[in-house]
């Protein structure tokens, strides 16, 4: 069975979030960037889920 390839462009926050995804899923993924480093800004974040309604 052939593995399906996905290109990327693009490793702010949304790139490596669908690659993991893509990857959990089967797929072989590669991300490309323009920029030659990391922005600050998406260095760090975290994904929680919204506070329960009272």
């Amino acid at each position: 069975m052939t593995t399906s390839r996905v290109l990327i462009s693009g490793a702010g926050v949304a790139g490596p979030a669908l690659a993991m995804g893509l990857r959990r899923r089967g797929f072989e993924v590669t991300i490309v960037e323009r920029a030659p480093h990391r922005a600050p800004a998406a260095t760090r974040w975290t994904c929680a889920a919204p506070a329960p309604k009272s």
